[in-house]
């Protein structure tokens, strides 16, 4: 039977094993997250691909061994935590920053890869649609600019004086 406390230990002790320092500094580059989270990736940048390399950089850092299928798995549970303690709705109160960092004890770093991710965050109903785009006046003035340069449609342009400008339709 393992006890409250030895099971909150192991789950702990998955943020400080050997190379994980590696595996966060890799996941937590927006560039490499981004190689990770292509949709249709070229040859050699393939999910696969990646875990691959995070596997020789971390066993050639720290002499480890891991494979590519930890790797998957490890990626897959940070984002299980992260997405747990994001459930929490920061308020920006220090107290629950505190819970979210004991449930995801790298809440902060990932945040800044994972905060961006519809998936992983997604922005609450009010705000999807187009209505927001139409409310933004900073989208409708540069609309506005843009098509300022176009002369305006005359729909009495004299295109019966001038037959052979338009192609016939038969």
């Amino acid at each position: 039977m393992i006890s409250s406390s030895t099971s909150g230990l192991r789950a702990s002790s998955f943020w400080v094993q050997e190379g994980m320092d590696t595996f966060f500094d890799w996941l937590t580059d927006p560039h490499n997250y981004a190689r990770l989270q292509k949709k249709n990736p070229i040859p050699g940048q393939r999910q696969a691909d990646l875990h691959r390399e995070i596997c020789r950089l971390v066993n050639s850092k720290h002499k480890t061994s891991w494979t590519e299928a930890q790797v998957k798995s490890k990626i897959t549970y940070a984002k299980s935590k992260y997405r747990e303690a994001a459930g929490l709705n920061s308020t920006g109160e220090e107290s629950v920053l505190h819970k979210q960092e004991e449930i995801c004890p790298l809440f902060v770093r990932l945040h800044a890869v994972l905060g961006g991710n519809l998936s992983a965050n997604p922005p609450s109903p009010r705000r999807t649609g187009g209505k927001r785009q139409r409310e933004d006046p900073v989208s409708s003035d540069d609309s506005e600019e843009e098509s300022s340069d176009l002369e305006p449609l005359d729909d009495t342009s004299d295109a019966a004086s001038h037959p052979n400008t338009h192609p016939r339709l038969y």
